[in-house]
């Protein structure tokens, strides 16, 4: 079960894991820019587990929830009509990079639309969606307070990478999967939905940008 304080101690727990934490990552980012994806499966166990153990948790925000296809038609309309914009803005400021990954490792591609969602996206919903929403809420007085915080943190993280693409995409992304995650109450969907974005990001070429391994 997850330890009850109060909300002056959550108010530094917060700072802590989601302020200051990505800073001293940040430093050491060099170090650790093979330990992506060993970190984010250690942090789903870890929050996971402590989700689960907590009575006061809704389990069935692990499900889809009543009506869910509503959800998904909205999902797939903000990816068209966001992924066009983005498509745009691509082809005028790095126009070499369009389709650049699907074109040079189609069989890597194939690997990372699979397993990008399962090994990367899940852990940062349960951390930053199912975890966040249920840890802090208390201390935002209204939901878009809640979703603007998550969605910022989870754009924070990004600077791990140091590029603005990772930082502004991943605060904007962030922003819109927390509302989908607020909505709908499932963290299946704001999966699915940071999911597809996330392999359109690697599919039109901008995924080198949120690749640790370019981190030189």
């Amino acid at each position: 079960m997850i330890p009850k304080l109060s909300k002056f101690w959550l108010w530094v727990e917060f700072t802590g894991a989601f302020i200051i934490l990505p800073f001293v990552l940040f430093m050491f980012r060099y170090r650790l820019r093979r330990m992506v994806i060993p970190l984010l499966l250690i942090g789903l166990i870890v929050f996971l587990g402590l989700l689960w153990r907590d009575p006061s948790f809704d389990r069935r925000r692990f499900g889809l929830p009543d009506g869910w296809m509503s959800h998904v038609r909205a999902i797939i309309s903000r990816l068209i009509l966001g992924g066009t914009l983005v498509m745009f803005i691509v082809r005028l400021a790095e126009p070499h990079l369009m389709f650049s990954f699907i074109r040079n490792a189609p069989k890597i591609w194939i690997v990372v639309m699979i397993l990008y969602p399962l090994v990367s996206v899940y852990p940062q919903e349960i951390i930053y969606r199912a975890f966040f929403f249920h840890r802090y809420s208390c201390l935002f007085l209204r939901p878009w307070q809640m979703i603007v915080a998550s969605g910022l943190s989870f754009g924070l993280v990004h600077i791990f990478f140091f590029n603005p693409w990772a930082i502004g995409l991943s605060c904007i992304g962030g922003i819109l999967f927390a509302a989908t995650y607020h909505r709908s109450g499932s963290i299946v969907l704001s999966t699915i939905e940071h999911g597809l974005w996330g392999d359109f990001i690697f599919t039109v070429g901008i995924g080198a940008y949120f690749y640790s391994g370019a981190i030189g």
